[in-house]
């Protein structure tokens, strides 16, 4: 439980949601488990915003493999989003 207090939220709702799935998932008895120790439950990407990607891809540096990995999916899915999206880095 303290690492859910502690974690950095940087994106909405939803982000929470999926840390405590992954905890649950990962827990056995009345104890949730440590979040970093719990699988990556995987995310539907067309179910992503265009600010939900922008708040994925800054966390992890504009990495997709990295930001794909951290939501449980492929990069070429990540990709197509962004695409489908019109999601861009700054230049």
């Amino acid at each position: 439980m303290t690492t859910l207090v502690r974690h950095p939220y940087t994106a909405n709702v939803r982000e929470v949601d999926e840390l405590l799935l992954r905890s649950l998932t990962a827990s056995h008895g009345d104890e949730l488990a440590d979040i970093d120790q719990a699988p990556v439950v995987a995310r539907d990407p067309s179910t992503l915003a265009a600010t939900e990607v922008r708040a994925l891809l800054d966390a992890h540096s504009w990495n997709a493999t990295r930001a794909a990995a951290s939501i449980g999916i492929h990069r070429s899915s990540l990709l197509r989003r962004m695409k489908h999206l019109g999601v861009q880095r700054a230049k």
